[in-house]
């Protein structure tokens, strides 16, 4: 899904038949007027709200976004803080009662590691000099791995840069739930053509908010996602991670067949559907080969 004439109406359709209602988007390269093009053109009415983040010096590199489905999702009063531009966005949606679910949505840079760590050092000092909500979800593509289980084949990244992300996780409370409970599953979402396979794309949660992540669950689409399920209740306490915590997440494997399987349906939650969004992180294209972007 290089253009988006491809990528656009196949997200829509995703939202709405899987009942998703927030999608993180890297790579999105969007224009004012083109995003009201794609929210006009949605279904055949306005069923989408964009809320985009570009680098003005770079439009076409970069670009991130998130999308909410009108459908299912609160798309008034929201407080829209674009934090690193085409980067790093931050958006907080009136949620349940008197709830808020605040998300932040990362896209963030692979040409080095020094852009890597000085991506995550940036959002570091914006929560410590600017009066920002604390996130209750970060999600994205990360462009890093914490550990060397998250690469095939095995290796560390860059120690300056993944120290700058866990420093930002720890200020922000934020933690990898589908790796506390797997400590040793290897999963992988991106691949290269040489065989080299990584879990980039992540979605941490606050365990200390008022939020529940339900589920991860299998679904194969033609480009993969990370997906959870978050309904309200109480906070987890993680020192102990088990399934009943974190019941079921899965990283979808990227699928080399030519005919991928169509999409399966999301399974049902122990919430109704009003009362528990669906969340996902896509690069909004297929990836292979090259990353640096």
């Amino acid at each position: 899904m290089r253009n988006k004439e491809d990528k656009w109406p196949h997200l829509s359709c995703l939202m709405f038949n899987e009942h998703i209602g927030i999608m993180a988007v890297g790579e999105t390269h969007l224009t004012e007027a083109q995003i009201e093009e794609i929210e006009d053109a949605a279904v055949g009415r306005k069923r989408l709200r964009i809320f985009n983040s570009i680098d003005p010096d770079h439009p076409n590199k970069g670009g991130v976004a998130v999308v909410l489905n009108r459908d299912i999702t609160n798309t008034e009063n929201i407080k829209v803080r674009r934090l690193i531009p085409g980067r790093a966005i931050l958006v907080t949606i009136p949620w349940h009662d008197k709830l808020t679910l605040t998300v932040l949505a990362v896209y963030a840079p692979a040409g080095s590691a020094a852009e890597n760590r000085a991506f995550w050092e940036e959002l570091h000092r914006l929560w410590m000099t600017e009066n920002l909500p604390v996130p209750d979800v970060m999600l994205g593509d990360m462009n890093i791995v914490e550990d060397a289980v998250d690469r095939l084949p095995h290796r560390t990244d860059d120690a300056d840069a993944t120290h700058a992300l866990a420093d930002l996780k720890r200020i922000l409370e934020l933690k990898d739930g589908w790796r506390m409970t797997y400590p040793d599953t290897k999963e992988y979402i991106f691949s290269r053509g040489t065989g080299s396979h990584s879990r980039i794309d992540r979605i941490y949660v606050s365990p200390t908010s008022g939020n529940t992540v339900l589920s991860y669950p299998p679904i194969l689409w033609p480009f993969p996602p990370c997906i959870a399920n978050i309904g309200p209740g109480p906070p987890f306490v993680l020192e102990r991670p088990s399934i009943q915590a974190w019941p079921s997440w899965h990283c979808i494997p990227h699928s080399h067949s030519p005919h991928p399987t169509p999409p399966l349906p999301l399974p049902r939650t122990e919430f109704p559907l009003a009362a528990s969004t669906w969340l996902v992180s896509v690069t909004g294209r297929r990836r292979s080969g090259n990353t640096s972007r």
